[in-house]
């Protein structure tokens, strides 16, 4: 296995197939859920490294929500991709 360049280090992807974000879902009647966004088998990769694997959250609406962690664990990754 090769070590990715500086130019492949910036190139983030998720595997379209594993990652599935749904936004405002709504319940069996077509009213909004209580769950604001939702993330299931979310991935994303930095070149050839594997940096967020199989995440799955709710996030409720209107609640303040905090993504707390050590440096490097992917709050700032997960919350990029969340923005696209």
């Amino acid at each position: 296995m090769t070590t990715p360049t500086n130019a492949a280090a910036h190139d983030v992807h998720a595997r379209p197939p594993a990652a599935t974000v749904h936004r405002a879902p709504r319940d069996a009647g077509g009213a909004p859920e209580d769950i604001a966004i939702r993330a299931t088998g979310f991935d994303a990769w930095y070149g050839a490294f594997h940096a967020l694997k199989q995440v799955t959250i709710a996030i409720p609406r209107r609640q303040v929500t905090a993504f707390i962690g050590p440096s490097g664990c992917g709050k700032s990754t997960f919350l990029r991709w969340m923005n696209r």
